[in-house]
């Protein structure tokens, strides 16, 4: 019985640092934060912190992998074709009600690898439903551009404080990367 509440006692604490590094993450980027600041945020020590983290950087990538799953989990849920309007749309608003986040892991620097590994995974995800290019060399790099071009629209459209409608954009990306197709 021990054991059964240490280990849920220690996913406990992870939960706790997760959502409560968030805060500082909206003024700062990662490098800029200290210990100090998310422990004194989650009123845990900074041994607890160590327990479960080498370093700050460390808890970032736990909160960019949490953040990648749900959102994978939440787009394999809906009912849309993977490659369309609505699901692009989908996506946006999906992207747009948890601004904060995306705010932070689509537009700091220092989440390169949060914004490398999306990317990835959506090229991943949509892979099967995107028509095959004659020249394989070509389609590695027609589909990369498309990828990064769509990520940029996203930081874009974060950074102007959503100022135009999910389903204009979603179109706008959709139509986009189909003539680049074409």
């Amino acid at each position: 019985m021990l054991v059964y509440i240490e280990l849920f006692s220690f996913s406990i604490t992870k939960v706790v640092f997760i959502p409560l590094s968030w805060k500082p993450l909206q003024t700062k980027t990662i490098s800029k934060i200290t210990i100090k600041e998310i422990c004194d945020l989650s009123e845990m020590s900074r041994s607890t912190f160590y327990l479960h983290y080498p370093d700050q950087y460390a808890l970032l990538e736990d909160i960019e992998k949490e953040v990648l799953e749900k959102t994978f989990e939440y787009l394999k849920s809906l009912d849309t074709e993977a490659n369309s309007i609505a699901s692009i749309e989908v996506l946006l608003n999906y992207i747009k009600d948890n601004k904060a986040t995306f705010g932070i892991l689509f537009c700091q620097r220092e989440s390169y690898d949060f914004q490398k590994s999306i990317i990835q995974s959506v090229q991943a995800y949509l892979r099967p439903t995107l028509p095959g290019l004659p020249d394989a060399l070509k389609e590695k790099y027609i589909y990369s551009f498309i990828m990064h071009g769509s990520h940029s629209i996203i930081v874009d459209w974060i950074n102007n404080g959503f100022d135009v409608d999910s389903k204009k954009l979603a179109e706008l990306i959709y139509h986009i990367c189909n003539t680049i197709v074409a």
